[in-house]
């Protein structure tokens, strides 16, 4: 018995420093892979802002499904919600509107909630590539002011940015070697 327990104590430790060595090569490697994924081209910085940004509208959008959803459960409006501790201090519409929310919600097939769902989703998707396109327009836009032409993919990749060339003016420049302008 006693020697089952020091084996134990000696693999539990053994266990923990090559848990701790394992950990510590990761951190040494991840340190430098970030150091030297520095971007070569404008296209791969203008890549990356480009994926940051959709990123975050994603982050944000999927924030907002779910509060709203969140409410939609619950059968509240965006107002403060009632105390509900007491019948006599909610008002009689507002248990009659939860009454008749639960009600339907019970009488819902599956096929019907399922239904439901699918077009949310469709409808969120829709949305999204509305968002992703505006995203692009607006880019582009930018870029064309800052002298740019950007052509970009479906998966928001860059995939050629070009200096946008500025006339020089309208004087002839060879009316201006002879003098004749």
């Amino acid at each position: 018995m006693k020697f089952l327990n020091k084996f134990l104590n000696y693999a539990i430790g053994l266990s923990l420093l090559v848990a701790g060595v394992f950990v510590y090569l990761q951190m040494q490697k991840s340190a430098v892979t970030t150091t030297s994924k520095v971007p070569a081209s404008a296209e791969d910085l203008a890549n990356k802002y480009l994926q940051e940004a959709n990123q975050k509208l994603k982050t944000d959008r999927y924030k907002v499904q779910n509060a709203l959803r969140e409410v939609s459960k619950n059968g509240d409006t965006l107002g403060a919600k009632a105390v509900e501790t007491n019948p006599q201090q909610v008002s009689a519409d507002r248990q009659i509107a939860k009454d008749i929310y639960n009600e339907s919600q019970r009488q819902k097939s599956v096929e019907q909630k399922f239904q439901e769902e699918l077009k949310s989703v469709q409808e969120r998707r829709y949305q999204s590539e509305l968002e992703k396109k505006e995203y692009i327009k607006q880019f582009k836009a930018n870029a064309r002011k800052n002298g740019y032409e950007i052509v970009v993919d479906d998966n928001l990749q860059v995939i050629s940015i070009e200096p946008i060339r500025k006339p020089t003016s309208d004087v002839d420049p060879t009316a201006l070697e002879s003098n004749e302008y």
